[in-house]
């Protein structure tokens, strides 16, 4: 009876201990899942942070070679080219938008991922890029091809400066995450 008894403690101890190690292991595979998530947020976050400051760049280059079309057609002559420029303004006024969307949704993960970049410099650029935009089509549709292309060329090199404050937030960040993975290889 005794004997009996001592089995039985043992096998509940044995049971303690196996759900003790299931405990543990769960919390750890938690911790890794969360850690998994982080990444996956950090390189949604830098994809995203690239493709943005890809856009910029492509946009401010169509915005630059309208703005040498606008001023070759400068008193507004051809008026068959007129209407082709005003068209492809509209356009683009549109693929800014679209790009201040993005920049909207990378604020968006940014808060997800935890990171603390700052968006404000880039959100002003991009502000004053849409205004030289809007400003350049107002132009266009009073035949001021002159002000027109230089509003065009300022609104390129704003959205010029969108892309690469942009593209140094993802530099600094990847310096960041080296020497982070630097510290956690010393540790």
């Amino acid at each position: 009876e005794k004997l009996q008894k001592m089995l039985e403690e043992l096998q509940k101890k044995d049971a303690l201990d196996k759900m003790e190690d299931m405990q543990m292991n769960n919390e750890k595979m938690e911790k890794e899942l969360d850690r998994m998530l982080e990444l996956f947020k950090k390189m949604e976050f830098d994809q995203k942070l690239q493709e943005t400051a890809d856009k910029l760049d492509k946009l401010a280059q169509k915005q630059e070679e309208l703005s040498k079309q606008t001023e070759k057609n400068q008193d507004a002559k051809d008026a068959k080219a007129q209407e082709e420029a005003k068209k492809e303004q509209e356009k683009l006024n549109q693929d800014l938008k679209d790009a201040k969307k993005d920049l909207a949704d990378l604020k968006k993960l940014n808060e997800e991922s935890k990171s603390e970049q700052d968006f404000k410099d880039i959100e002003k650029s991009l502000e004053t890029a849409e205004k030289q935009q809007e400003d350049a089509q107002q132009n266009m549709e009073q035949k001021q091809n002159q002000s027109a292309s230089k509003n065009q060329k300022n609104a390129a090199n704003n959205m010029k400066n969108a892309s690469q404050k942009l593209s140094d937030m993802k530099n600094s960040m990847e310096m960041e995450q080296q020497a982070e993975d630097m510290q956690a290889i010393r540790q």
